[in-house]
């Protein structure tokens, strides 16, 4: 499922999964036995965060694309297309692709462009991944309406526990931008020797 809605203390929730396309080597190995097709990654996660918006208080991005992936959400970033397909994004009314820099003939439809894609907006929070850092404090970032997007890595392989704490403002009247993040609490909880050892590990870890 790519996205679910979840009711956590009364406000709902939602949050849409993301994967990085390096990680899927079956897309250039082995003949692509998953069957996946590649989406740009700001294009489907506006597309989700249309639809979840209206109906959510908060959405919540679980990203598996990498530290500059997650802030090129946000805020946009270049990259390098056939004007043949990228020219349904740049001709749109709503957050067209801007182009940069045409590569080759005007009238080659598959002249490569340069464009900038923009970022998406309506993302409350961001718990990132893949490169395995750890932000403490979390990046705060704005996306293009001007709303504050919280940035999360809490590391990997089990190394910490990162727990996020949100206070949150709801709006009176039912709004399409939902609720709003007024302030947030994040710790990230070392798992290692000091937690237990020697005898008392050995009591724990069976019982994990």
């Amino acid at each position: 499922s790519p996205y679910s809605i979840r009711m956590v203390k009364g406000l709902r929730v939602g949050i849409i999964g993301m994967a990085n396309l390096s990680s899927l080597n079956s897309i250039v190995e082995g003949g692509n036995s998953l069957q996946v097709t590649p989406l740009e990654q700001n294009e489907i996660a506006r597309a989700y965060v249309n639809l979840l918006r209206p109906v959510t208080d908060l959405t919540v991005n679980v990203s598996h694309l990498g530290l500059v992936e997650d802030q090129d959400l946000v805020l946009g970033y270049e990259a390098y297309y056939e004007y043949e397909r990228a020219k349904p994004f740049i001709e749109r009314e709503h957050n067209p692709w801007q182009v940069l820099e045409r590569i080759g003939d005007e009238d080659d439809p598959k002249a490569v462009v340069r464009v900038q894609i923009p970022g998406v907006s309506g993302i409350d929070v961001i718990l990132g991944g893949h490169l395995h850092v750890v932000l403490n404090p979390p990046q705060s970032i704005t996306d293009p309406s001007g709303r504050k997007v919280l940035l999360v890595h809490s590391g990997a392989f089990a190394k910490y526990v990162g727990r996020l704490d949100l206070v949150v403002k709801v709006p009176q009247e039912p709004a399409v931008d939902g609720a709003e993040l007024v302030s947030h609490d994040y710790r990230a909880f070392p798992l290692d020797a000091l937690w237990c050892d020697g005898e008392e590990a050995d009591d724990v870890l069976p019982r994990l």
